[in-house]
């Protein structure tokens, strides 16, 4: 009952959860939106490669999701302007996010990516190229802070299309 309180704000990319001996998403595996200016965003949400998981959840490894249709379909999706990606994994030497970062660059060479990771619980920065960042806020988020985006359409006049997420 945990995720859907949050009213399709939840999301968790790789993981599953067994209800009633049914394997199903453990929330909407993504989430697609549009600020008020007009700029749409992607936004998808992982776990590291978690072996220590209870036997009714299921951690997908990151390299399995990414090659699953659903992520494969709203990657490649063309009216993207910014991927908004977390994940309970740490930025440096991660595997993880070398494997998130190619499979989005395969559709999407240029656009903006921002990650927002953690694990290590330290202050950390990574970029994986001129338009893709990630920031990890230290031990228990001791640092707020902002983030500043390049290569985003400015004076978007486009009409805002209805919140859409998915599972």
């Amino acid at each position: 009952n945990f995720a859907p309180n949050w009213g399709g704000r939840y999301l968790t990319s790789n993981v599953d959860i067994y209800d009633n001996g049914v394997q199903k998403p453990f929330s909407d595996r993504y989430a697609y939106y549009q600020t008020k200016m007009g700029i749409r965003i992607m936004s998808f949400a992982f776990i590291f490669n978690f072996t220590g998981n209870s036997n009714a959840t299921v951690v997908t490894p990151v390299g399995t999701a990414v090659q699953q249709s659903w992520f494969k379909e709203q990657a490649s999706r063309q009216d993207i302007d910014l991927f908004v990606i977390s994940g309970h994994i740490t930025l440096r030497q991660s595997t993880e996010w070398n494997l998130i970062y190619t499979a989005i660059r395969q559709y999407h060479p240029t656009t903006p990516i921002q990650i927002f990771g953690g694990h290590r619980h330290i202050r950390d920065a990574v970029a994986w190229d001129a338009s893709a960042v990630g920031t990890a806020a230290g031990r228990y988020c001791e640092t707020v802070g902002w983030t500043s985006i390049d290569g985003l359409p400015s004076n978007v006049t486009r009409a805002k299309s209805p919140q859409g997420s998915g599972t």
